[in-house]
């Protein structure tokens, strides 16, 4: 409920002042998200049905709408009456009204099937999900990779801006990091097609051009 309440009530107070964005500014309208690659723990067709299955409960729930107006359809298969539908109205402001999407990214991880899950009678969005996650530890810039080419095979091909991405280190750490120097490095050469990336630092952003 508070996830569509936000969404829907953002979009109308944008609405009310598009045309003065748009035409007057020459602004953009995005959303921001905190972002995970998911993926299968194994190729069984359990573990990739599950992994789809994550992405919708993870990124579908905040995206979905934006695309294609509704929740996905296994979320609302699996929640029922405990996820609020979108009326036709809230479904047609919600649908397309994204200029960019700006994506967080820090963490992937592997999933495995685990339906027993579903059997729970008082269930959160986490059990909800059906599986079971193991963190993926590590600079790994192919699933920052495989994550943006998930989000293209889904979504389209919205502008993806990397708005965080980073490595973290210990607060004595030298400032002769080089292998902050190589993270950025493999982060960055490993998504050609992104028109900004944004790294997190303690002060500031700092904005490359890619």
């Amino acid at each position: 409920m508070i996830i569509k309440r936000i969404i829907t009530i953002t979009l109308f107070c944008f609405e009310n002042n598009l045309w003065y964005m748009q035409d007057k500014q020459q602004g953009a309208i995005g959303f921001n998200l905190l972002s995970f690659g998911i993926f299968p723990l194994t190729n069984t067709s359990e573990d990739i049905n599950a992994a789809k299955r994550a992405q919708d409960f993870y990124l579908g729930w905040y995206l979905n709408p934006f695309t294609f107006g509704e929740y996905p359809h296994t979320m609302r298969k699996i929640v029922g009456s405990r996820l609020p539908l979108f009326s036709k109205s809230e479904s047609n402001l919600v649908k397309g009204s994204i200029d960019f999407l700006g994506v967080n990214y820090y963490l992937s991880f592997y999933v495995k099937n685990n339906p027993s899950s579903l059997q729970i009678k008082d269930r959160d969005y986490t059990l909800d999900t059906g599986v079971e996650i193991q963190p993926i530890l590590g600079i790994e810039p192919w699933a920052l990779h495989g994550l943006l080419d998930s989000l293209k095979n889904t979504y389209g091909n919205i502008p993806i801006y990397i708005h965080e991405n980073g490595q973290p280190t210990d607060w004595d750490s030298s400032l002769e990091d080089w292998s902050r120097v190589k993270c950025l490095h493999d982060y960055i050469g490993s998504i050609p097609d992104i028109l900004r990336y944004f790294c997190l630092s303690l002060l500031s952003r700092d904005v490359t051009k890619v």
